[in-house]
Formats: C-alpha cells, structure tokens, sequence
C-alpha cells in the first residue's frame, strides 16, 4: 500500500529479520517456515566471515549442518531462497539430500585435517554431484509452495491472468472497505485462502470462507442455499467472483453471498463492450489494417469502442464499430495489447 518493494529471500543477501536496502525491504530468512533463528545465524555468519556462497554445494560444504538440515534446506528453496543461483526450484528441491551428503563429506575430510587433490578449486567444481534432470514446477505450484512457507504470495500472484477481468468487474477491492456502501451488492474477486464449514440450525452446510484479492482479505458467510448451490466452486485455492449484500466492520469487507461464479467465467458473463483506445499518433495504415484483422479473427457477440486520440484532435472521441462485434477471448486481448500496448484494451459490463 505505501508502495515498497519487498525483496524474496536471498542467501546471499538476507539477514536473520527483515533488513532495509536500497532497492527495497529484503524479508529475513528466519520468517521462513522450518528456517529456525540459529540456522540462519549460522549462514549470514559464514557468508559474512568467508564470503558469498556460489551454489547450493557450496552452501553446505559451509554452513552447521545440525542446524540447517533438510526442512531447512527445503523451507529456502520452496521460499525462492536460492532464485539467485538457480532458475529451477524443482531440480534444486529434488537435490536437497545429496547436496547435504556432499556438505558432510567436505566437511569430514575437512575435520580430519585431510588434502588432497580436491582442494583446488577447479576440482572442488568437478567433484560437485550432478543436479538430476527434472522439470520446473508450474507456477501455481510455485506459488502455492511460496505461500506455504511464507505465509503470501510474493514472486507472483494466482489471480494476476484474470487481473483484466478483476479491474473491469469488481466493485469492491477487499483491501479498502471504503467502497463498500451498507446493504449494497458488491462484487468481489480473489482466491479462496481458506474455507470453513459449519452444519446450521436447521442441519444443513454452510461456510464461512476468507477470499483473498490482489489489495487484502475479505470474509465470506455462505448460508445453506447458495452453498448448496455453489459449494462446489468454494474450494481452497479456487478462483471465483462472489456476488452478495457488502458490509464493513472497522477495515474489514464482509460479504453474505448470493451467487459465486468462477473467474474463468467471468468474462464471458459480464462482458458487454471492449474499448480499444488508439493513438493516431503512434499508429499508420499497417497498423490499423492489422487491427482489422485480429478483429475479423475474433468475431462474436461484444460490441467494440474505439477512444481516439492523437492526429491533430482536439480531444479524445468515442466511435462505436458499426460492422465488427469481437469475443473477449484471452487470444483477441493478448493480440490487441501486443499490437497496441498493454493498456490498450478495457472490458466494459
């Protein structure tokens, strides 16, 4: 909210507590979850006193391994912890055990006073174990293990592939309760970061759920009708619209639910219109023939607006597109903001 940037977890930059730097607040590794407080002192230790650790090998060749064991190594990795030194958490995550195996025996030979060849550092790289071949994690797994040991999402966001939709149909952002008028209908968007139900009165299912957007948490109460009628789609981590009479309690949005809808289908429920805003200025006749196209691609039922600016007038003019209808498809917004510009396309319900 205040517009500072919180830095992931770094091995090579982070201290036990959250820290100032330059760019931003670098979060401290002992609020990861499994990452105890002597662990991490043990690690900022060793890098202050011998320096930056170039890989994972590294790491525990050097550090305590009885304080940083494997949930620890894990809790680092899954918090994004090592994104410095490696692109894929999943292949660093299937290596945990025999980079502590490693770590041991640098650190046995190392105890008993032995040299060898392996002292040098070409050979120190040589005898690094091979990471297996695996493939990246998806990024909603990424991000569901972020959250999992951080407590929030914080390389990404779930909800960022329907941020377009969320902008154009929520009334309400579950972070500012200002918004929200009492007894009105709102319409929030988010992830449902936790689901609780109760049997009522009357022995039917209800739930309380807590949906989460981009700006804060909300809470949801679902009584026995529309959970019936939409339980399905209140499942943990679920992405969905709920629609229902908003009401606030200090900083807080509560929402008694009357219909919920799943994001993916959002779009095609409330869209009625898409405006394409154009800058004659920045545009020639290819530009605006290749338009034409990606519009003749996408022919459906939604009718299209064209804000114009630029070309010498005087102020901004609204044209409705009199023979081309689009369907908001994913595909028709994605090439339209490619050619145009990222803030190029609006939905409009």
């Amino acid at each position: 909210k205040l517009g500072l940037k919180v830095l992931p977890p770094d091995v090579n930059e982070s201290d036990v507590t959250f820290t100032v730097m330059p760019k931003g607040i670098r979060f401290g590794l002992s609020a990861i979850k499994n990452v105890g407080v002597s662990a991490v002192e043990t690690i900022v230790k060793t890098r202050d006193e011998h320096g930056r650790f170039i890989d994972i090998f590294d790491f525990c060749a050097r550090v305590d391994l009885r304080l940083v064991n494997k949930k620890t190594l894990e809790g680092l990795i899954q918090a994004g912890a090592f994104d410095s030194l490696y692109d894929n958490r999943a292949q660093l995550f299937e290596s945990v055990e025999k980079a502590i195996a490693h770590g041991q025996g640098v650190q046995e030979h190392s105890g008993r006073g032995q040299s060898s060849l392996f002292e040098t550092s070409i050979a120190k790289v040589q005898a690094r174990p091979n990471l297996p071949a695996v493939e990246p994690w998806k990024e909603s797994e990424v991000l569901a293990r972020e959250k999992a040991v951080l407590g929030f999402y914080l390389s990404g966001h779930p909800l960022e592939k329907f941020r377009d939709d969320i902008e154009a149909f929520a009334t309400v952002q579950l972070g500012s309760s200002s918004g929200v008028k009492p007894n009105s209908i709102v319409r929030a968007c988010g992830i449902v970061a936790s689901l609780k139900r109760k049997v009522d009165k009357r022995g039917n299912m209800m739930a309380f759920v807590t949906l989460e957007d981009f700006t804060g948490k909300g809470e949801c109460i679902v009584f026995s009708d529309p959970y019936q009628k939409y339980g399905k789609f209140l499942l943990p981590e679920s992405m969905v619209m709920i629609v229902g009479k908003g009401e606030t309690s200090g900083d807080l949005i509560k929402i008694l639910v009357n219909e919920v809808v799943p994001l993916e289908n959002v779009r095609d429920r409330f869209t009625k219109s898409i405006a394409i805003s154009v800058n004659l200025d920045s545009m020639n006749e290819e530009t605006i023939l290749e338009l034409r196209k990606i519009m003749e691609r996408h022919r459906g039922k939604c009718t299209c607006y064209f804000n114009v600016a630029g070309g010498g007038l005087d102020k901004k003019s609204l044209y409705l597109s009199r023979t081309l209808t689009v369907e908001p498809s994913a595909q028709f917004i994605g090439s339209v903001k490619q050619l145009l510009g990222p803030s190029s396309v609006r939905l409009q319900g």
